[in-house]
């Protein structure tokens, strides 16, 4: 039922698909408060939302606090209608979920990702967990209402490929058609993005910048990844290199060589290679550190390593990371 309705290209249809995804956005609104936000008269509103409730789309979750006289009824979707699947895939490891429409997890698998994780292998591995959560929850592969795909950049995304990312553990990774694919393997929509753009959204409708118009996310790994929301939309930049650079803002133009080449970029200086590169040298120049007694050579230093020595106070880790 909400795959036909999604499908429409009518009036109604673009009427029905604004008031559910109103309520999917905002759950627990009354029936006025979706009409304001819909921009539709009440009495258009209440068609519709009744329409949805016949459907099971959406059910009645409760009563609003009343501003005098009768209670008005606040509305959610019905979450187990249709199931979503989202798909993180970085250079450390790729999990993949099954999701509720409402965005509750109903299983979670991640694998490491190492020398052996080729686009096959771990494309392989992705459409055989979802196989696998469907078959545990005991749903069809009909039940799939869409695949949201994160992903290291560049990426494009019109045409759903993994462009060439730097510093993957294995090979292969260059123009992958991932959305093709998975789209393939399950007939249903999918949608690729840079994992900072969804981090983002994630963190605006359920995280700490929930329902914040102007947002800045910075995520810091391997790489410098930014995603930026003005005024409720994500701005995009235009290459597809990814959202502003990746971290490859030049802040010391004699500095250290970077892995794109240039020199002094950001990512030189504030990634977790850069962090275990400037612990390595520091030790070996001999500074005191609680790691000295705990790595055996320089060479084995892990990020673990030093996130430890910063949890039990060691000066040299603390200095290196602020």
């Amino acid at each position: 039922m909400l795959k036909r309705i999604l499908s429409l290209s009518t009036q109604k249809g673009d009427n029905l698909k604004s008031v559910y995804y109103i309520v999917a956005n905002e759950s627990g609104l009354t029936r006025t408060e979706i009409a304001e936000r819909a921009g539709l008269r009440l009495s258009t509103c209440i068609r519709l939302t009744d329409e949805l409730l016949e459907s099971g789309l959406i059910y009645e979750s409760g009563e609003a606090e009343s501003r005098g006289g009768r209670k008005a009824i606040k509305l959610a979707i019905s979450p187990k209608v249709n199931y979503l699947v989202g798909i993180d895939i970085s250079r450390t490891y790729t999990k993949v979920l099954l999701l509720e429409l409402n965005l509750t997890i109903a299983e979670e698998k991640s694998f490491v990702m190492n020398e052996t994780s080729t686009p096959d292998v771990i494309i392989q591995k992705i459409i055989f967990t979802i196989y696998s959560m469907l078959k545990k929850q005991k749903l069809d592969v009909n039940s799939l209402l869409g695949i949201g795909v994160s992903a290291i950049g560049p990426l494009d995304t019109v045409k759903g490929m993994i462009i060439n990312p730097q510093q993957f553990p294995a090979s292969g990774w260059t123009d992958v058609p991932i959305v093709k694919l998975l789209k393939e393997e399950f007939a249903s929509q999918v949608i690729l993005d840079y994992g900072e753009n969804t981090a983002l959204k994630a963190e605006n409708r359920l995280g700490i910048a929930r329902s914040d118009r102007t947002v800045i996310h910075i995520n810091k790994g391997i790489g410098i990844r930014l995603g930026l929301m003005i005024n409720g939309e994500i701005i995009r930049s235009e290459s597809k290199a990814g959202a502003f650079g990746q971290g490859h803002m030049v802040v010391d133009i004699h500095g250290r060589k970077c892995t794109c080449g240039n020199y002094g970029c950001m990512c030189a200086y504030s990634t977790i290679p850069a962090l275990i590169k400037e612990v390595q040298f520091q030790l070996k120049r001999g500074a005191n550190s609680l790691l000295q007694n705990r790595v055996e050579e320089c060479s084995a230093l892990t990020f673990s390593d030093i996130v430890r020595g910063l949890e039990e106070g060691d000066q040299l880790c603390k200095e290196v990371v602020r």
